[in-house]
């Protein structure tokens, strides 16, 4: 680990051990989400309802009623309208509009088509971009501002260490994981 203007920042090497920790731990139940569902996604460009709850399951499966309650319709909709516009705020505002679907559920969203564009914005990801000095603020609930500055910061480190955003997003989520001390909520 390296310190950099009283900063920690991780290397390279880091960076690839705590994906592949990940990969080892996680990966095998998101493959088909992210080798099925994303690619169906792309190539029809938008949501189907089970997909959204596959999706539900995967990131929060709390959320799965309010999700239940949107149609098909709303679904096809208001994702093919998302992954057709180019801005980021709008494209996360449009996703937050379908019932269940906050900030990290919008994020997850656009992650599972799109792994090299995007990461999941979480709780312990941005603790690790807080405790390495890359985010000035902790946060535990989301909103479009995090959720851009989170986009911009992983997406400059996917750029430094030549890995995706997903990638990314791995790895600084596994760093907390193995390095966090106490709960990860307040209680």
């Amino acid at each position: 680990m390296l310190f950099m203007n009283g900063c920690m920042e991780l290397n390279k090497e880091e960076i690839l051990d705590l994906i592949s920790k990940y990969n080892t731990s996680y990966a095998e139940g998101e493959c088909y989400l992210f080798n099925i569902v994303g690619k169906n996604i792309i190539n029809r460009g938008y949501f189907k309802k089970e997909e959204l709850l596959d999706i539900v399951r995967w990131k929060s499966a709390r959320a799965i009623r309010k999700a239940e309650a949107n149609s098909d319709e709303a679904i096809e909709k208001i994702t093919k309208f998302a992954f057709e516009i180019d801005s980021e705020e709008v494209k996360i505002s449009v996703l937050t509009s379908l019932n269940g679907v906050s900030i990290p559920m919008a994020s997850s969203i656009l992650t599972i088509p799109l792994p090299e564009k995007y990461g999941v914005i979480d709780i312990r990801g941005w603790q690790t971009l807080y405790n390495f000095g890359l985010v000035d603020y902790k946060k535990d609930v989301f909103n479009v501002k995090d959720w851009l500055l989170y986009l911009r910061t992983i997406r400059a480190l996917s750029d430094k260490f030549s890995v995706t955003p997903r990638e990314i997003d791995k790895s600084i989520f596994m760093y907390d994981k193995i390095n966090r001390k106490g709960n990860l909520y307040k209680t």
